[in-house]
């Protein structure tokens, strides 16, 4: 019989002051691959989806508005990223066809904080990858 032993991540890799693992690695109980499963399928999303947000907003559609910040908000909890009440105003906002241009300044508001996340988690995929 040839049992596969759980490999865990270290203690010093859950977070930093962008991210923070805390929720993923207490659902996943610390295992190392489904952790790198979770941030890779974030970050293969995360930019496609962002790129729909933008284009909502340009094109005042409300409705991929309100899609695109709903999968963020979920996304932003799970992965621990900082941005969890602009993107909740931003579908608050989209949902009640309010004004685009102040959807748009809270996504240029929140902009800084998504990038430096997904940098820091393409960090953490590759750090967790060569451990």
């Amino acid at each position: 019989m040839n049992l596969k032993t759980k490999n865990y991540i270290p203690k010093n890799n859950l977070s930093n002051s962008i991210v923070n693992l805390d929720y993923i690695t207490e659902y996943l109980d610390g295992e190392k691959e489904p952790t790198i499963k979770v941030i890779r399928i974030f970050l293969e999303q995360a930019s496609k989806i962002m790129k729909r947000l933008e284009e909502g907003v340009l094109s005042k559609n409300h409705q991929e508005i309100t899609y695109s910040s709903r999968f963020f908000k979920t996304s932003f909890i799970t992965m621990g990223i900082n941005c969890y009440k602009e993107v909740c105003e931003i579908e608050d906002l989209s949902r009640q066809n309010n004004s685009v241009e102040k959807i748009s300044r809270l996504l240029s508001n929140m902009m800084p904080a998504f990038n430096e996340a997904i940098h820091e988690y393409k960090l953490l995929l590759e750090k967790l990858q060569s451990q």
